[in-house]
């Protein structure tokens, strides 16, 4: 299973990728710092999961998921601000993450 991280916190995406890390299915950890770059990445394939953080500088997780979608996919919104979490399941989001998380 392929997965890409984005957000524009590096310490948020490491512990993100080191939770990732010890899931067997997980096969590929791709990560990215913007919205814009995440929308590169996924032009260039098809992952299996999608965490987006919500609030980025350039273009954030809930625009960058209405321009990019799925079919297959399941895209996590990740958030510290439970206010989004509404507006996550309007876009049909699979799941909402709320930092910080854990396993």
């Amino acid at each position: 299973m392929r997965a890409i991280i984005v957000d524009d916190e590096a310490p948020a995406r490491r512990r993100l990728r080191g939770v990732l890390q010890q899931i067997s299915s997980v096969t590929r950890i791709d990560e990215c710092s913007s919205g814009r770059d995440a929308v590169e990445l996924l032009r260039r394939g098809a992952p299996d999961l999608v965490f987006l953080d919500i609030q980025m500088p350039d273009l954030d997780g809930l625009r960058c998921r209405r321009g990019e979608r799925g079919a297959a996919r399941r895209d996590r919104l990740v958030t510290a601000y439970d206010e989004h979490a509404v507006h996550a399941f309007e876009i049909q989001a699979f799941d909402y993450l709320l930092k910080p998380f854990d396993r």
